[in-house]
């Protein structure tokens, strides 16, 4: 560290006085070279708040530097300094017009512009400030102005917007860019400052502006500071690009505009009616129909929370929402009470509690757990079924929880053991049906319920007891009666399908499917319970055993039991259907041996696991066309027994599900496969369905097994020896069905000709009538394009000789000839209704799901067709057609044009069909069959698919798997898995979609009614492209559907564009869609007819003044005094409509309360004393604005009542004003023109005087009723027009002297006033037109 001393610097001296000196050597220096002293007051930008653009004299002023400034005339900078502070000042002061807030800023700023106008000479703006502050117009009425400047002085203080030929009102401009579309001069604003004023016309000027120019300019502050330099220059820029978007319409890039510029609903709210009214009117015509992918805050911003709340992740919170009373179509008597009574609101909320509690207990009481309204009373379905209790009832059929009705009388001479004897065996056939309904009750409770993540599934017990007639309990625990083991193993794995079915997709967590495992699973020493292996299925199908675990798998397999294997495998190829996940793949190959090496061990697997593991493949390589596969399916369809163990009745099933996994590895490719060519497949499946000698066949030893006399179960198995023959029995379903897989849709012809049926009773006779019934099938699904949903095309089907032999087709008898008296009558009824089932089950499948009206009313006539043959009376006929037919193949043919028809209304609860499946449900006089029982229940299921919610979709993956769940042989009792395997009919999940429409009122969050319009792609059975329904309903697939619209007259419309926005179909479909009424109309559920709106009640007369206690009462009385005038019926028309809207509809729209206040200024103006001029330039903004849209468009239209009782209410009392006042305004307005030929605007003395007391006589009140009058009407007084004229160039004043020479010819007409009939308008038009 240095220790010299430290030297202070010097400091300078200070100057008193400033010398010539010193400013030349600041001129000098390097600062004067590097920076222009100039710019430090003067900026040479053209954005100058000094000199515009615009201004013709900024260059003059240019050449003058500061220094000949400062050494000159230093009262020219002073002037020129205060012109521009006066300017600035005046910019302010018409910002604070644009917010109602500051409007009391006026009359304090306004006397100082004046003042400083005054002093300047500015004498445009003294007009301007009168008509803000009328207390002014004495000062202008009585003064006295001299031409004291030239032309050239004051146009170079001024610049271009401030000039001679400018409006200076903020107001004025924006009444000229609505009516002329232009703004001569660009209105300057302050960056930072006058935000407000800069926002609102560059919006007016993207919606109004005609021209080219921009009506805006920016300036730059007087002097350039660090404040100033970092002003939002970048953040306008940013801005203003969303005006000039090309690809918008102008509402859409003013809405861009002001959601990026930060302008809320509160800002806009701030602003006067008259500026709002133009900006919120243009913006709601694009909210008709909003482009949806605006951002939130934009449509937040046109009032549409509708597709707000439509975005937000809470929109689907409705759907745990309890039962709410007021929009309970069975509840008209419980409605919401008016707003304003406070008691009546909290009874009303209270009410709505007690509802929500009793909810909750029902929930938690065990009896009401298997009561509707469990997941299925709720509002949807009280939309859906207003008028009755389908949906119960459809509930109460499918319920196997309560014991069963044995409806038995004790008859004399039986005793009671006797007696009890038969009520056992009633229970034994009840039986059959109560196990049948668990099919079902799964696809009505399709996830419905939406149980707690940390509880397990509650699984309904089957019931096996029986109530007689004196209630008593009968069941088979003390009875003779001993029923097989495997009867209830089947009805209690389809009720954990049931139960799990019920889940909503959304529980995928495995600790809650492990809580289901150690709920429903006996301890590790037992076997699992069936219940559980139907629940692992059931967590399959609805996608919750995504994240089980290869250790959780095997600890499931290590058990060997059988219903736990066959529900895992196919719910883990159910929850990756056609991924062709290779770990699963490993998994299923475990189970098939064909898909094993050679060398591997043999293992003893069931045939039923075997027969669920090849479906499980086919599922899971679905429309792979892996030709591995493909190779060992074909062959296992024919797959001939290799040992004893091998010989199971199951081997049909085994065929067929190894033909439908065939059929799914070629889904829809039908000869489009060249790397499978070689394999000839369709071929070898022609010759499976065909039969006759197998190809390549050598005699095997094992065919021994199939001896009658082989096996002592022979006999029940009723196996044959096969030979080298192909045995139809087992291979042709399978071999069919591959077919119709493989072709499916193909439309080819070739192929579907080989299923026509033969047209010989010698060929008909070899053809089983269930193989004909599948042939007829698989020719409609090829031919998929052919079908027509009618009588006609169904009846094609059948063969001639069929019909030659049929005598009358209603009754089913046959033609007995002389010459056909070896015709079989069995094979012609049988073939017949076999043909017609096929044809029907091809249509079901066709429009599954559809809701087509022709393919239900085909459908429904050929179910009551089979139901009117077990009608007919027995003795009637030689043979009853039944007998002939046989049971089980007319029941097959009964269910299933029953479960066609039923697929077609998939959703709907079509009642008709509830009532056959009610009918056939009680139909148990005698021997009640399993089979039908589940068939018909499953159709009843899939009328109430999902609580309604759901339906059936119409792809390649869906009609495979609508194909083996609803496959034509049903079991015959309930361990019957021989042709089909029973875990088979749940595979309908895989073809449901949800598709029901739910319109959900924004206001209550709570379902309602709307009409939609929904627009299909065009095809072959829809003529017309649009059809109307109303919602809630049924949406048709997504592969027709072109477009949703809700066109209905009391919501606004919203439009969804399925082909451009496919992700939001699924949205609504999930979440609901979201609706918003229109003012002036209520729900359809409070309001069904309409009658409650505004247009259609009778206007009511308001009431007395004493009871007035709104604002808005006194509006209707004031609005009911002026339709009592004498005006045009059209007026009092217009007037009444109004009148109802501000009765009913003052609460609702955003537009509406700008009307209103509209009527509130128009109110004013009339009753106060002293109105408010800046509210009457709203007036005349407003009535501009109406004015020119109407004439654009017919949109407004419906605003013109409104302005056309301002205009007769303003007209009234000016009127009146101008009778009262006609001399003060004869003497102090009208003689002051009379001086015409002077260029100076000159008075006498004693005139002065006389004015002067003239004027003492207009009240505070006068002034301002003058000053509403001339903005209302757009007329300037004789003062301004004078004073422009005085301080005209002389050019002016000539081209303005022959206009004054009429001047004398129009004062004459102005003794009309002293005529009352002239109205006060006309006399003013004649002055001053």
């Amino acid at each position: 560290m240095s220790s010299s001393p430290v030297i202070a610097p010097k400091k300078a001296r200070p100057t008193v006085k400033a010398e010539s000196k010193d400013w030349e050597y600041l001129l000098e220096s390097k600062y004067n070279e590097e920076d222009d002293p100039s710019s430090v007051f003067i900026t040479d930008n053209e954005q100058s708040i000094l000199f515009l653009s615009q201004s013709q004299s900024y260059s003059l002023h240019k050449r003058k530097s500061m220094d000949t400034s400062l050494a000159g005339d230093s009262s020219l900078l002073t002037n020129q300094i205060l012109t521009s502070v006066f300017c600035a000042i005046h910019l302010v002061y018409e910002e604070q017009k644009l917010s109602s807030l500051t409007w009391q800023n006026i009359p304090t700023m306004s006397p100082l512009l004046y003042r400083l106008a005054s002093d300047l000479q500015q004498y445009k703006f003294l007009y301007s400030y009168a008509l803000d502050n009328p207390t002014l117009f004495a000062k202008i009425l009585l003064s006295k102005f001299q031409d004291t400047c030239e032309d050239g002085d004051l146009e170079s203080r001024l610049p271009g917007y401030f000039s001679s030929d400018s409006k200076s009102c903020v107001f004025e401009n924006l009444d000229d860019l609505v009516r002329t579309g232009s703004c001569k001069y660009p209105i300057p604003y302050i960056p930072g400052v006058t935000v407000r004023t800069e926002r609102i016309f560059k919006i007016f000027d993207c919606l109004f502006n005609k021209g080219t120019t921009s009506s805006t300019v920016p300036l730059s502050p007087l002097m350039k500071t660090m404040f100033s330099a970092s002003a939002s220059g970048q953040d306008d820029v940013v801005e203003d690009k969303h005006l000039k978007m090309v690809d918008r319409q102008p509402a859409e890039r003013v809405l861009l505009y002001m959601v990026n510029g930060g302008i809320d609903e509160a800002e806009i709210t701030a602003w006067p009616p008259g500026v709002s009214l133009p900006i919120l009117e243009s913006l709601y015509q694009s909210c008709e129909n909003p482009d949806l992918s605006l951002p939130l805050s934009a449509l937040k911003l046109l009032g549409r929370t509708d597709l707000v709340e439509q975005t937000l992740p809470s929109a689907g919170d409705w759907k745990t929402a309890g039962l709410c009373p007021s929009t309970d179509p069975l509840r008209f008597a419980w409605t919401d009470q008016e707003k304003n009574n406070s008691q009546s609101e909290k009874d009303h909320s209270e009410l709505i509690s007690i509802l929500e509690e009793g909810h909750q207990n029902t929930e938690e009481n065990e009896q009401e757990k298997s009561s509707p309204s469990a997941g299925l009373d709720d509002n949807v379905t009280r939309l859906l079924f207003p008028n009755d209790h389908r949906m119960a009832d459809a509930y109460n059929l499918l319920q196997s929880t309560k014991p069963m009705k044995i409806l038995l009388t004790q008859e004399a001479g039986i005793d009671d053991r006797e007696f009890m004897e038969q009520k056992e065996g009633r229970l034994a056939q009840l039986l059959n049906r109560s196990m049948a309904l668990c099919i079902g009750r799964g696809m009505m409770m399709y996830r419905t319920q939406n149980p707690s993540a940390v509880d397990a599934v509650e699984l309904p017990e089957l019931e096996l007891t029986g109530k007689d007639l004196n209630n008593a309990t009968v069941s088979f625990a003390n009875s003779n009666i001993e029923l097989p083991s495997e009867t209830f193993q089947w009805p209690r794995f389809h009720n954990g399908v049931a139960a799990t079915l019920a889940i909503q997709d959304d529980k995928t967590s495995m600790s809650w499917v492990h809580i289901n495992k150690e709920r429903y699973t006996f301890p590790e020493s037992s076997e699992p319970t069936f219940e559980h292996s139907g629940a692992l299925f059931g967590f399959g199908l609805n996608h919750h055993l995504q994240e089980l675990q290869t250790l959780n798998i095997h600890e499931y397999l290590q058990k060997s039991h059988e219903m736990t294997t066959i529900g895992l495998l196919l719910g883990l190829a159910s929850d990756k259907c056609a991924s062709c996940d290779l770990a699963t793949m490993r998994l299923l190959s475990v189970h098939i041996s064909a898909l094993l090496p050679p060398t591997s061990t043999v293992l003893d697997i069931p045939h039923r696991v075997q027969a669920a593991a090849v479906m499980a493949v086919g599922f899971l390589c679905l429309g792979s066309s892996q030709r591995l596969v493909a190779e060992v399916m074909l062959r296992e369809i024919d797959r001939f027994p290799s040992t004893e163990t091998e010989v199971s009745p199951e081997r049909e099933a085994y065929s067929l599900s190894s033909g439908f996994a065939l059929g799914m590895v070629l889904l829809g490719k039908g000869d489009r496969m060249p790397e499978l060519s070689d394999l000839n497949i369709s071929e070898k499946l022609f010759h499976y369905m065909t039969g006759k000698h197998k190809r390549n066949y050598t005699y095997n030893r094992t065919h021994e097994y199939y001896s009658p006399s082989h096996s002592s179960n022979s006999n029940n198995f009723n196996q044959i020896l096969e030979g080298d023959q192909v045995n139809t029995e087992v291979t042709c379903p399978g071999a069919t069905m591959a077919l119709a897989l493989m072709f499916l849709k193909t439309n080819n012809q070739a192929v579907a000709d080989w299923f026509i049926a033969p047209d010989t009773m010698s060929l008909l006779e070899t053809i089983k009538p269930q193989h004909l019934m599948l042939r007829t099938m698989t020719r409609a699904l090829i031919l998929w394009d052919q079908v027509v949903p009618s009588v006609e095309w169904v009846e094609s089907h059948i063969p001639f000789v069929i019909r030659q032999h049929l005598k009358d087709v209603q009754t089913m008898q046959v033609n007995h000839n002389d010459e056909d008296v070896d015709v079989d009558e069995h094979t012609i009824l049988q073939c017949h209704v076999a043909i017609i089932a096929g044809a029907c089950l091809a249509l079901g499948l066709r429009f599954a799901g559809s809701q087509e009206k022709a393919a239900y009313v085909t459908l429904h006539h050929y179910v009551q067709f089979f139901i009117s043959i077990t009608k007919q009376p027995q003795m009637s006929l030689p043979s009853h057609p039944l007998e002939v037919i046989g049971h089980r193949l007319f029941e097959t043919c009964l269910t299933s044009c029953l479960i066609s028809m039923c697929m077609v209304v998939a959703g709907s609860g079509n009642l008709e069909g509830l009532q056959i499946c009610r009918y056939l449900h009680h139909s148990v006089e005698g021997k009640i069959n399993y089979g039908m029982q589940m068939a018909t229940h499953m159709a009843l299921g899939f009328l109430f698919l999902g609580g309604c919610r759901y339906s059936l979709s119409t792809s390649n993956k869906a009609i495979a798997a609508l194909l083996v769940a609803i496959y034509p042989s049903f079991p015959a009792k309930s361990s019957d898995n021989r042709y089909h395997l029973q875990a088979f009919r749940h595979l309908y999940v895989m073809a449901v979609e949800k598709r029901l429409l739910v319109p959900i009122d924004v206001a209550t969050k709570r379902p309602c009614y709307t009409q939609v319009a929904i627009q299909y792609l065009p095809t072959a059975y829809n003529n017309s492209p649009t059809i109307k329904m109303i919602a809630p309903c049924m949406l048709p697939e997504a592969t027709y559907l072109q477009s949703i619209a809700v066109e209905d007259k009391r919501h606004l419309p919203v439009h969804v564009n399925v082909n451009k926005r496919p992700n939001k179909l699924g949205q609504i479909t999930d979440d609901g869609i979201y609706v918003q009424l229109r003012p002036g109309f209520l729900p359809y559920v409070q309001d069904p007819k309409g009658h409650c709106t505004f247009l259609s009640r009778s206007r009511k007369r308001p009431p007395a003044a004493g009871n007035i206690k709104h604002s808005g009462d006194q509006l209707l009385s004031y609005l009911f005094s002026l339709s009592e005038t004498d005006q045009s019926s059209l007026q009092k028309s217009n007037l009444s409509r109004l009148t109802s809207l501000l009765q009913e509809q003052r609460h609702h729209s955003k537009t509406f309360f700008l009307y209103l206040s509209l009527l509130q200024i128009c109110c004013h103006i009339e009753d106060k004393m002293s109105p408010d001029p800046l509210s009457a330039w709203q007036i005349r903004l407003a009535r501009n604005f109406i004015s020119q849209s109407s004439n654009g468009s017919s949109q407004n239209n419906k605003n013109d009542p409104l302005m056309q009782a301002i205009s007769v209410s303003l007209a009234k009392m000016f009127d009146n004003f101008v009778a009262d006042k006609k001399s003060i305004l004869q003497s102090v307005i009208f003689n002051r023109r009379s001086d015409a030929s002077s260029r100076i605007l000159t008075r006498s003395q004693s005139q002065h005087e006389k004015d002067q007391s003239i004027l003492k006589e207009f009240r505070s009140s006068d002034l301002h009723k003058l000053a509403c009058y001339l903005i209302c009407n757009n007329l300037s007084l004789p003062l301004s027009d004078k004073t422009q004229q005085g301080f005209a160039s002389p050019t002016k004043r000539r081209s303005r002297s022959k206009a004054d020479e009429s001047l004398s010819s129009i004062l004459n007409q102005l003794k009309q006033l002293d005529n009352a009939q002239v109205p006060h308008l006309t006399a003013f038009q004649m002055l001053y037109c």
